[in-house]
């Protein structure tokens, strides 16, 4: 008997099409889009026609799939901090008279709709098809048409690990690619047969080494440990006694390194996000409360170069937040952090370790990007912002699968090379029972 898509799959399969497929269309019949708030190649109108259809595509879903979704929401307390930073941007937006997009309001209805899920883990393995599926046409068009898929490395700067050119696939930069694949990977776990888990976790991992994204790179392998810590506390027990403090040591690096890298920074560091950091800084000193609004990387852009030419966003969620909506979305911030970190530890606990791993992994590629600003929808908001409400909403989220499941809900994360063996035959146990 054919599954019936859900409404949280359906969501993320339009988000996804409204990332990728205005991108591939202009890197494939025209230019690639330069991403530096200084210089933008003209954008082809195909790409701009696409882009116009599918936003409108995505807010009738949101809005149709929200409206489907809210009879069955449940998760009330979850939603108030998944939406914190959202509220300030917003009330920081109003505050600096910049316009409100109605897109604004998606990411909202991702919280009412991954809080209306019957069985969480049918979106959260849509996203990790997505990721595979991302890398898969990357891989393809990079053999096909290299000249679009692959980009130069800037001067300077060597991130090549299997080329000198970085891997784009269909997306505009390779920052882009390799984040969007990081924040999937986690999620390839929960694709039921093996070859083709085996498959995802293969392409992936071979189009993030490819797009010499090192911040993503860094964020995966922060996954991995975190995967190795959750399944060897599954495996054994008490007996692992040092994975616990692993996990604790772990959960407390990822939350403040974020801070430490701009606070231990020069203007050199970390290819010149010093500089950003800096002057980033220096605008939130001018309104300190509630920030510059969400606008304010454009602003600049136009008056002046003072945060440097890649500073299209701050590069740091803290910072981001800081200049944006001031200290108010910066406690919104550390308050929704602290909370997924909180309820990713009870999901892993309780055998759901995807998730878990997953905000690792967010708050990793935060350190020195922002994949989201919790309010504009972005290339990677598909496999961000139903994650993060469902972490958010902790076990709750999956008491409805767990009651009518008789696997108890587990999975078993990302890839974990070292326990290959026991821990995928226990995976294809797990699956062929999700089946039945």
């Amino acid at each position: 008997m054919p599954v019936k898509p859900d409404r949280g799959s359906i969501f993320v399969v339009a988000l996804f099409a409204w990332a990728v497929l205005p991108a591939a269309a202009q890197n494939l019949l025209n230019a690639r889009t330069q991403i530096s708030v200084q210089l933008q190649t003209e954008t082809s109108p195909l790409a701009m026609q696409l882009g116009s259809a599918l936003q409108v595509a995505v807010i009738l879903v949101a809005l149709v799939v929200g409206g489907f979704s809210l009879r069955r929401f449940r998760g009330g307390f979850a939603l108030i901090i998944y939406l914190l930073p959202w509220v300030a941007m917003t009330i920081a937006t109003a505050y600096m008279e910049h316009r409100i997009s109605y897109t604004s309001v998606i990411y909202p209805v991702a919280g009412v709709v991954a809080g209306s899920l019957d069985d969480p883990k049918r979106v959260l393995r849509t996203i990790g098809s997505l990721a595979s599926l991302l890398a898969i046409s990357s891989l393809v068009l990079a053999v096909a048409m290299p000249g679009a898929a692959l980009m130069e490395q800037s001067p300077g700067v060597d991130k090549g690990i299997i080329s000198s050119q970085l891997l784009v696939g269909p997306l505009y930069h390779p920052n882009q690619l390799g984040e969007s694949l990081a924040l999937g990977l986690p999620f390839v776990a929960f694709i039921v047969r093996r070859r083709w888990r085996w498959m995802g976790y293969t392409v992936v991992a071979v189009a993030l080494l490819w797009s010499g994204s090192r911040t993503s790179l860094v964020a995966a392998g922060v996954g991995v440990l975190a995967t190795i810590l959750w399944l060897s506390i599954r495996k054994y027990g008490k007996k692992a006694a040092f994975s616990p403090l692993g996990l604790y040591i772990l959960n407390v690096s990822v939350f403040i390194t974020g801070a430490l890298v701009v606070i231990t920074s020069n203007a050199e560091s970390f290819t010149g996000r010093g500089l950003i950091w800096a002057g980033s800084l220096d605008q939130w000193a001018t309104s300190p409360m509630l920030g510059k609004g969400v606008q304010i990387f454009a602003e600049l852009a136009e008056i002046q170069n003072d945060v440097g030419s890649g500073a299209f966003h701050a590069h740091n969620m803290y910072v981001h937040f800081l200049i944006t909506c001031g200290l108010v979305g910066l406690a919104g911030l550390v308050l929704l952090y602290l909370v997924a970190l909180g309820r990713g530890s009870s999901l892993g606990r309780a055998g759901i370790i995807a998730p878990s791993v997953w905000v690792f992994v967010f708050i990793t590629v935060g350190w020195l990007e922002v994949p989201t600003d919790l309010f504009t929808p972005g290339t990677e908001v598909w496999a961000i912002w139903i994650p993060l409400a469902v972490v958010t909403m902790g076990k709750s989220a999956f008491d409805t699968s767990c009651a009518r499941s008789n696997v108890g809900n587990r999975d078993t994360g990302s890839v974990s090379v070292i326990m290959i063996g026991a821990i995928d035959h226990e995976i294809d146990r797990e699956s062929s029972n999700a089946r039945r």
